[in-house]
């Protein structure tokens, strides 16, 4: 999950600067403050708003709806295509902005409370240290091969993005683990304790 939400982010958003200027010209200005108003407004907005959710629908859920909604919007920002640009920008900007929102408050947070909560205090930094090794091999694919596929296919090239977050749902769906509000400590300081007991002979 933690690989997926990184390609996606990373193919989209170091090219911020990119979907603006073909969605709204080639103005150097617009290339600067569009994506800082994206990330201002839409991804500091979802963050916010996954944080205060979390406890509600727990972390998986989240993780679940941000990966659908992302998939969803990439196919459609990418079929729409040129359409969005001219008098549609503002749509295509929109879409865009609603893509960073629910990626902020779905699988950008939870990938990383995911891997933080699921693991007991003597396995936390090895279980956090595997999911930011495989995050960053998320990264380099997003920014390696992102730019390759816009070159050929423009803004059509989000619609074979939206693999990422169909594969990170699948990965969320197959796998029921939702570690908001449970105590992993506990739970395995439980599960020792027959084997502690059977040990001592009581």
């Amino acid at each position: 999950m933690a690989m997926m939400q990184s390609v996606q982010y990373f193919a989209v958003g170091f090219y911020l600067s990119a979907i603006t200027a073909t969605l709204f010209g080639k103005s150097t200005l617009l290339q600067i403050v569009g994506p800082l108003g994206f990330n201002f407004i839409f991804g500091v907005g979802g963050a916010l708003l996954g944080s205060a959710l979390t406890q509600k629908w727990g972390s998986r859920k989240l993780a679940m709806r941000g990966f659908f909604c992302s998939a969803v919007l990439l196919v459609v920002i990418g079929v729409s295509g040129p359409s969005l640009q001219g008098g549609f920008a503002l749509v295509g900007g929109l879409l865009v902005g609603l893509f960073i929102f629910t990626h902020a408050g779905g699988p950008a947070a939870q990938g990383m409370t995911l891997a933080t909560l699921s693991y007991p205090t003597h396995l936390r930094g090895a279980g956090t240290g595997m999911a930011q090794a495989v995050l960053r091999i998320g990264s380099i694919g997003g920014l390696t091969f992102f730019p390759i596929m816009t070159e050929s296919f423009g803004l059509s090239a989000l619609i074979f993005l939206a693999a990422a977050p169909v594969i990170g749902l699948l990965t969320t769906l197959l796998i029921n683990w939702e570690p908001v509000g449970r105590d992993i400590d506990a739970e395995e300081l439980a599960a020792a304790r027959p084997g502690l007991a059977a040990k001592k002979g009581i």
